[in-house]
């Protein structure tokens, strides 16, 4: 990329009468760091310069000493002034430089235009005068200098880029940066370096801090302010604490428009989970603008409105502490600029003035108006929720709730655990924002380790989350997306030791049940796509985090346009082994946060011995895996990191399998004695690691992790090589059996690598689900094979002393001498001669001599192999016969096609995606606890509070065909918004329900023709 920067020089022009220009100025613009005030007049196509000087007075007259015009642009309005002496103009694109953009960078003192060069830099860049100006809401790109001195470009869709420029030591402009950013709808950059982005998928507004990159804050917006997302304002104060969103109303002139309130959202910075808001519920006041001034405690938040039937502006102040509201007239009439307001510029403490000649500052902080406006507004107070007054009716006035009263306040060891003396106006208060505060320690305060075993009390826990979560749901459904997910994060908070206290109440699995069809927002057609080409189930939406250069790949793929007919070939290739085909899906949504999410307040020493626990990670029973929004969970967190940590976790374990194997299979004498330490030790360093991994996941849940045979397979696979190379390293030879074995087990643990991949999951699913099942028969196989061997062992063993080395012929017939195989002469005329050979009986020779040894040939004994027992003489041996029938009868006839028809049914049962997710969940929750640091578990781009994904509508029918025709119980019961039945086309009856009906019909036809008969 070129970053060569060419320069054209225009000649000055005299400037025109400043009167003239002052008295036709329709644009005033500050430098970042109020060094100067750059004012426009499109009658003399004319921009001014204007340096503020600091004084003590209170107002000061400001002088210009630099102008520029020039006739040759076609300039259309003044963007933006530094602190250095360049200012930006919009242009008509074809009077830009080599029509590249419609921009232009002047030099106002050498009078001076330079050319931007990066790539994909051409196209229109529009800045919007304020955060999200009207005038250019359809457009989604900007441009403006910040205080470091730098020049922010933004370019939208197809790009979403940014691009950086410094002024460097050569005066010029150069790009030090191109950043990469999410697909956004809208964006702006503070003064300060602020990039605010707004998102479509989630709702909210990301802020990140352009100087270092980071991810700062991400602002939850409620889904009735989406339809208003073209004309939404956002504004930052002067030190950063305070971020304003305000719903503005476009003045179509439809009297529907006017009635309906607007919407002011004041956000804390520090903490974006704090939240006012306020309606402005007078009809027909409409919102135009809104911005910040003041500073410090006495920040306001002045706003512009219109009122239905009258032309003129009008302008009132918020108290973002106390959301109070004053008329602003009266104080600016005070400060004698409420006449000239519409053209005036207020800025934080300044308010820039038109005058008759000249323009002129005033110091907002400064002026006694100002102060006794602030000094005798209401006392500031600490941020909290503000719910509208609609939101709920009582939530706790019920015969329950009088008896949870009763259960935690009967005993003081119950009142403990509350923080707050005010439980009761928890109880009995209408506001939720008391729910949010109180509700967890009122849950702690019922989950009473005494009273576990008592129904009355659990029967009041269910009550009370049941209660709590029909109300979450009511409110999510108004589209109140920022109320929902407080309350949410408090119901998902407590699910862990909610399941933990009574597994038979399956809180779990009502949560998952009540929240699997969640539809984003009111207006259910805006979710639907009917030209998708995203599969079923499939993540969508942007979850940022720290942005990031743009990369040699991306800056390669720019290129494939340029060389189409090179890419055709292939990208025809592809299609054809990887085609897909537009179909209509909806959108649905997640709750994630403290469902799947980690707690922000933690201690990274702590997390490293024992990491928190949380509900995603504790879904041990199938039965979870059939809701789709854990299935889509899974998902995202499989593509977001879950295969690149478990691809890295595999790499490093082949690297440990490859180094063992390759020492215990290559000669010693073919393989030097460095490269063989160097192996080992290398074998010696991954195992070790390996091992620490599992030794953290035995601190983490002891029993679970001994009641599991793949994680004592593990443990064993991964210590046999360690303990084999130390050896090695010491004593240089070592017994080839144990080679074998440790060789055998790294291979087997290898291979179940695979079972996180689709193609191969399912049968491991299927295996590891299938052992599971017959783990209790197995055992039961195993109990008769030893009573059969030891019931053959104490038959079958010789019952006189014998040797190997010595031959001992008598009349035992269990000595293996005499059941050794005899070789015989056969003389030309027939005759059969004495033994002619012997052979040398040994350990196989009879098996039931040892137990150890008849307990494998009893296991023989059961494929169908009984050469164990054709040494003796059955004719002779009427015990071993009977033996031998029952055997044969009852465990290789009976039992074993009684195992093979156990096979089949727990074959049927597991072989289903819920198992293969299960499986997967297990990986990503392993993932998760123990190869992950503690601050990667609360990266919000790996673990969003909301996560969104796309269901093809025609799975969507049959998902709820199906669950209409299931027969559900009360704790899995699902709860479906009536717009899901809409989208799928579905009567939301039940098939009960329309049998019902059915049989009335039925019944008031019977009646009508009981009663024409009566009348006839």
């Amino acid at each position: 990329m070129s970053e060569t920067l060419e320069i054209l020089t225009h000649k000055p022009v005299e400037a025109p009468q400043v009167k003239q220009h002052v008295s036709s100025i329709t644009n005033i613009v500050c430098s970042p760091k109020m060094k100067y005030i750059a004012s426009w007049s499109p009658e003399c196509k004319s921009v001014f310069r204007w340096p503020i000087t600091k004084t003590k007075e209170t107002k000061a007259e400001l002088k210009f000493d630099k102008h520029f015009v020039d006739d040759s642009l076609d300039i259309k309005a003044l963007i933006g002034v530094s602190d250095l002496n360049h200012i930006i103009l919009r242009v008509e694109k074809g009077n830009s430089f080599e029509n590249s953009y419609n921009f232009e960078i002047i030099d106002i003192v050498k009078r001076e235009r330079q050319r931007l060069n990066a790539q994909d830099l051409k196209g229109e860049v529009v800045h919007h005068s304020g955060f999200f100006d009207n005038a250019y809401s359809e457009f989604c790109h900007e441009i403006s200098f910040i205080e470091n001195g730098d020049l922010i470009i933004i370019k939208g869709d197809p790009i979403y880029r940014l691009y950086i420029f410094n002024f460097n030591d050569k005066l010029q402009w150069k790009c030090k940066n191109n950043i990469e950013l999410p697909k956004y709808y809208k964006c702006s950059v503070s003064p300060k370096g602020k990039l605010l982005a707004l998102l479509e998928f989630p709702f909210v507004i990301i802020q990140w801090d352009l100087t270092t990159l980071k991810f700062e804050m991400k602002y939850i917006l409620d889904w009735n302010l989406y339809h208003s997302k073209k004309s939404l304002q956002m504004c930052l104060s002067n030190d950063n604490t305070l971020l304003s969103v305000g719903e503005t109303k476009i003045r179509t002139g439809h009297g529907d428009e006017y009635r309906k309130p607007a919407l002011i959202a004041i956000y804390s910075v520090k903490d974006a989970v704090d939240k006012l808001d306020d309606t402005l519920n007078e009809g027909g006041l409409i919102l135009d603008n809104m911005r910040f001034i003041g500073s410090k405690n006495n920040e306001r938040l002045l706003f512009y409105f219109y009122v239905h039937g009258y032309a003129e502006r009008q302008f009132s102040i918020i108290n973002p502490y106390t959301l109070t509201i004053k008329d602003a007239e009266l104080l600016f009439r005070e400060i004698e600029c409420y006449k000239r307001l519409k053209i005036c510029t207020i800025l934080f403490d300044h308010i820039i003035k038109v005058e008759k000649d000249h323009l002129s500052i005033q110091n907002l902080a400064e002026h006694d108006a100002w102060s006794n406006y602030t000094k005798n507004d209401d006392a500031q107070m600490n941020l909290h929720t503000s719910i509208q007054d609609n939101e709920f009716d009582s939530l706790f006035k019920n015969k329950s709730f009088e008896e949870l009263i009763d259960s935690f306040y009967g005993e003081e060891s119950y009142y403990k655990y509350l923080k707050d003396p005010e439980i009761d106006k928890c109880i009995n208060e209408t506001n939720l924002s008391n729910l949010q505060k109180y509700g967890k320690d009122l849950m702690n305060a019922l989950l009473n380790p005494k009273k576990q075993l008592d129904d009355m009390n659990n029967k009041i826990i269910k009550q009370v989350f049941m209660v709590w979560l029909e109300k979450t749901l009511s409110e999510f459904e108004r589209g109140n997306i920022y109320t929902f997910i407080g309350l949410i994060s408090v119901i998902t908070s407590l699910l862990t030791k909610l399941e933990n206290y009574n597994r038979s109440n399956k809180f779990i699995e009502r949560f998952l049940s009540q929240t699997a069809f969640l539809i984003p927002r009111n207006d259910y057609e805006d979710c639907i796509n009917n030209i998708s080409l995203s599969s079923h189930l499939e993540p969508c939406g942007a979850y940022p985090v720290d942005l990031y250069t743009t990369s040699y790949y991306k800056y390669g793929s720019l290129w494939i346009p340029k060389f189409s007919l090179i890419f055709k070939p292939l990208k025809f290739v592809y299609l054809i082994f990887f085609a897909s085909y537009p179909k209509p899906t909806v959108k649905l949504m997640i709750p994630t946060i403290n469902f799947a999410t980690y707690s922000e307040n933690y201690s990274t020493y702590k997390e490293l011995i024992h990491p928190p626990e949380i509900p995603f990670n504790i879904l041990y029973a199938s039965n979870y895996y059939k809701w789709w929004n854990i299935k889509a969970l899974i998902n995202f967190k499989w593509n977001t990191y879950g295969k690149y940590y478990y691809y890295t976790i595999w790499a490093i374990y082949t690297i440990f399998m490859c180094c063992f194997v390759i020492v215990a299979t290559i000669s010693q004498n073919e393989i030097s004695s460095f490269s063989q330490i160097f192996l080992l030790l290398i074998t010696i360093f991954l195992g070790i690691c390996f091992i620490i991994i599992e030794i953290r996941h035995f601190l983490y849940s002891p029993k679970f992790y001994m009641t599991d045979f793949w994680n004592l397979f593990d443990i064993v696979a991964l210590s046999l090589p360690i303990i084999v190379s130390l050896t090695w390293l010491y004593e240089k030879t070592i017994s080839v059996w144990i080679i074998t074995i440790s060789t055998l087990l790294l291979e087997l643990k290898f291979l179940f690598f695979f079972r996180a991949i689709n193609y191969f999951g399912n049968y491991f699913a299927i295996m590891i689900g299938v052992a599971q099942r017959i783990f209790t028969f197995l055992i039961l196989l195993g109990i008769i094979i030893f009573a059969f061997a030891h019931s053959l062992h104490l038959l079958l063993r010789p019952t006189t002393e014998y040797s190997y080395n010595q031959p001992n012929y008598n009349n035992d017939v269990n000595n293996p001498w005499n059941l050794a195989t005899r070789y015989k002469s056969i003389t030309p005329d027939g005759v059969i001669g004495n033994d002619f050979l012997i052979e040398t009986p040994d350990a196989n020779t009879n098996l039931f001599s040892a137990f150890k040894t008849a307990i494998v040939a009893v296991y023989f004994m059961l494929t169908g192999d009984l050469s164990s027992v054709s040494s003796w003489n059955l004719n002779e041996n009427w015990t071993l016969v009977a033996l031998l029938v029952i055997f044969s009868f009852f465990t290789t006839i009976y039992l074993l096609n009684l195992f093979i028809g156990l096979l089949s049914t727990a074959i049927e049962s597991t072989n289903n995606d819920e198992s293969f997710l299960q499986l997967k969940r297990e990986i990503l929750s392993e993932i998760e606890l123990f190869w992950m640091l503690p601050h990667q578990r609360r990266r919000k781009d790996w673990f969003p509070e909301i996560i969104y994904y796309e269901a093809t509508i025609e799975e969507l029918q049959k998902y709820v065909q199906k669950i209409q025709s299931e027969n559900f119980d009360e704790s899995s019961k699902p709860f479906i918004f009536p717009h899901i039945y809409k989208i799928a086309k579905l009567d939301a009856k039940t098939i009960d329900e329309k049998l019902n009906d059915l049989d009335r019909k039925f019944q008031d036809l019977i009646e009508d023709i009981k009663r024409l008969k009566s009348e006839n």
